[in-house]
């Protein structure tokens, strides 16, 4: 056991490939991968070869054993003619198929299913993070994890199939094939009539069940997603009493999916069952064209004797490939499927000889940006301009819709502008990469998301090098100390240990808020975004914080959001939106005595919030 755990370790499925970029079609998508462990599957292919090999020329020793008996006119005499049929026997039926077939089963235990299942995970998980936000916006979060699991088993599959049980019987027919030839070549006519009946069945059969395969694995996927979506949003669920249109809802997923299940299968039975009668007339042929070359003196006693397990062997043999294409075809199915959702284009990509940004003072240009979300929809921003010199504190004013989470979106890179330019110190954002980019961008939101991990390392998530001591003392600067001592969870976690939950749930959106604002103190970024950052938290606790920060923005380039005019008002400057075009631009005095749109609206606000309209 400690040898098999030693070739386990030879193995790291964390590092990526010289090319970690899946191609699009199918064939060359397996290859990808394949070619990554050739080596070991070439060990493979010869392992299983030599096993397939000292089983499949098992019957022709026992003719040449059987025809030296019959010959001999009594045992004594036929003992020395034996030995070299013996020992070939042996030798190769028994110790090398005995040693084959167990380091073929040793290495794919340790070394080949779990590197090549888990090396593709990690490299699917690498590409899919380079996907742009919209990709992961236009779908279910839980179907697309299922896609990047599924593909590292369905490959895995594909090529234990290839390399195992189809080049087994691969060899076997070959070994089979020369064997009935040694005897009579006669012998391979219902060989033959075997092999071209099963090809004719494939042929027919295998297209059929590859298409039920892909809808299969497409209902599954889309089954799977919509139930990760209702346990996401749980609360949701309890909160409008829907469980019963859930369940409904998830019971129509998981009949479709029977029912392509269920297609699937139907044509799987119809291939098996022309298998069988193929079977069938190849084990009756077989047995009758022996005996009649036999009467007729043209084979031996022992080339019946080599015959009949053959026959038994390939029929077997036959039965199980019928099952194992049939798992090859859903799994290539699946793979295609795979390919099809996640391996698409990335949309957004660091241009080639994207540079490092460097942000030494912090200002930034818009100039002349137009945006749409869909090619053929209105313009979001239209042929926006706007300066925010180094170090000024903006705030963003507006009804929903008037563009300004989408200014911000674009500055940090999550869309392409089409047509303008953004500029950060000078530079044009698409041409610095884009972790540089978001590196030098603090931002704090409204829905703040955690991940389901401990509330040190939601913290740490805006710095992974922060000390325990730095880590407390954003957390206190965010008033969120006290509070993070007092909780707890199912496995026994206290404090900064303690697990938050999916998405954050286990905490209020005020504590969220603060963890999302600690996690920006540690970050230290030259450049902060907040959007309604403090709008979850009850006064007493945001008067504590707004202290804290507006330590933390000197200094820095600050732009803010929230439609509580007051916590903005302070700020240097206050742009007023609408409809994507920027209509005030001032300080909150000069706005005052202008008596346009942000009078109005500081005059009309009930409770320091933005009327809608």
């Amino acid at each position: 056991m400690s040898i098999l755990k030693r070739l386990a370790a030879l193995s790291d499925v964390s590092k990526l490939p010289e090319n970690p970029y899946p191609p699009r079609k199918l064939l060359p998508y397996i290859l990808h991968f394949a070619k990554q462990q050739k080596k070991l599957l070439a060990i493979q292919f010869t392992l299983n070869g030599t096993a397939a090999l000292g089983l499949a020329i098992a019957p022709f020793f026992l003719k040449k054993i059987i025809d030296i008996i019959n010959a001999a006119p009594n045992p004594a005499e036929a003992w020395p003619q034996l030995i070299h049929p013996v020992g070939q026997y042996v030798a190769i039926a028994l110790v090398l198929r005995l040693i084959a077939a167990t380091c073929y089963n040793a290495l794919n235990a340790t070394l080949f299913t779990s590197t090549y299942t888990h090396a593709i995970r990690r490299q699917m998980h690498w590409y899919m993070l380079r996907h742009s936000l919209s990709y992961f916006q236009n779908d279910f979060a839980g179907r697309l994890a299922n896609k990047v699991f599924d593909a590292g088993s369905s490959l895995r599959e594909i090529v234990l199939i290839l390399t195992g049980s189809l080049w087994w019987v691969t060899v076997s027919i070959i070994v089979s094939a020369f064997s009935f030839a040694s005897s009579s070549y006669w012998l391979l006519t219902p060989l033959a009539f075997w092999l071209v009946c099963y090809v004719f069945i494939l042929r027919f059969s295998i297209p059929s069940i590859r298409r039920r395969s892909m809808a299969f694995s497409d209902a599954r996927s889309a089954s799977v997603g919509r139930t990760v979506d209702a346990y996401t949003n749980i609360q949701t669920v309890k909160l409008f009493a829907n469980d019963s249109a859930e369940d409904n809802s998830i019971v129509d997923s998981i009949v479709n999916a029977r029912t392509h299940h269920v297609a699937t299968h139907v044509a799987v039975f119809k291939m098996k069952a022309w298998s069988d009668l193929n079977n069938t007339l190849f084990m009756g042929n077989t047995l009758a064209l022996a005996l009649y070359l036999w009467t007729h003196g043209y084979i031996t006693a022992g080339s019946i004797a080599m015959v009949i397990p053959i026959a038994v062997m390939l029929t077997n043999q036959a039965g199980w490939i019928a099952q194992e294409l049939t798992a090859f075809f859903e799994h290539l199915g699946t793979a295609e499927e795979t390919m099809n959702v996640l391996v698409q284009p990335h949309t957004l990509q660091d241009t080639a000889g994207a540079t490092h940004l460097r942000v030494e003072k912090g200002e930034i240009r818009f100039e002349n940006v137009t945006f749409r979300y869909h090619p053929e929809g209105d313009a979001v921003l239209n042929k926006l301009n706007l300066t925010i010199p180094a170090g000024q504190k903006v705030g963003l004013i507006g009804q929903s819709g008037a563009g300004k989470s989408t200014l911000v979106n674009l500055l940090l890179r999550f869309y392409e502008v089409n047509e303008g330019t953004i500029l950060l110190d000078g530079q044009d954002i698409t041409n610095v990469t884009q972790n540089s980019l978001r590196s030098s961008i603090g931002m704090v939101t409204q829905d703040t998301s955690l991940l389901h991990r401990s509330i040190r390392a939601n913290i740490a998530y805006g710095n992974p090098m922060a000390t325990d001591d730095d880590i407390e003392k954003a957390a206190r600067l965010a008033q969120a100390h006290d509070f993070i001592r007092l909780l707890s969870d199912k496995d026994g976690n206290t404090g900064y240990q303690s697990k938050v939950g999916e998405r954050g749930v286990k905490l209020s959106g005020g504590q969220r808020q603060r963890i999302a604002i600690a996690r920006l103190i540690l970050k230290n970024a030259p450049i902060l975004i907040m959007d309604e950052a403090t709008s979850a938290l009850d006064s007493e606790v945001e008067h504590a914080i707004q202290e804290n920060l507006q330590t933390l923005m000197e200094g820095r380039t600050v732009i803010a959001i929230a439609h509580r005019l007051s916590t903005i008002s302070q700020l240097d400057r206050l742009i007023v939106m609408d409809n994507g075009q920027i209509i005030e631009d001032g300080t909150h005095a000069e706005l005052l005595r202008k008596g346009g749109a942000y009078a109005r609206l500081w005059s009309r606000q009930s409770g320091g919030f933005l009327p809608e309209e």
